[in-house]
C-alpha cells in the first residue's frame, strides 16, 4: 500500500485532538504527523510535521514536545467542533 493514514484520538494538554499520522511512498517517502484541535469558537488549528524518514526520525521528538508544551485558548473536544463535522463529512463524501 502506498499511503498509510492512521487517525487517534487523545488527550493533549486539555484538548482532545486528532491526531493523524501519514505515511507516503509514492514518488519517494515521506512521513507526516498533525494534530487537529478546536477551540469554542469553533476554530480549527492544525499543527503538522512532514520530512524524509530520517529527518522525520530525527526531529519528530521535538515536534512532540511542541505539541505536548502548547497552549490553546478555549479548546474543546474536536469531535464537538461544529466546523470541523462539516469538513469531516465533507472529506468523507469524496472518499
Amino acid at each position: 500500500m502506498p499511503t498509510t493514514i492512521s487517525i487517534f484520538y487523545g488527550n493533549h494538554n486539555g484538548a482532545i485532538a486528532e491526531e493523524y499520522v501519514y505515511n507516503c511512498t509514492i514518488g519517494g517517502s515521506a512521513y507526516t504527523k498533525a494534530y487537529a484541535f478546536a477551540t469554542s469558537d469553533d476554530i480549527l488549528i492544525v499543527i503538522a510535521f512532514t520530512g524524509d524518514p530520517t529527518t522525520f526520525d530525527r526531529y519528530s521528538p521535538e515536534f512532540e514536545n511542541s505539541v505536548k508544551t502548547g497552549e490553546i485558548s478555549n479548546p474543546i473536544d474536536i469531535t464537538k467542533c461544529e466546523s470541523y463535522s462539516i469538513i469531516k463529512r465533507t472529506v468523507e463524501g469524496f472518499g
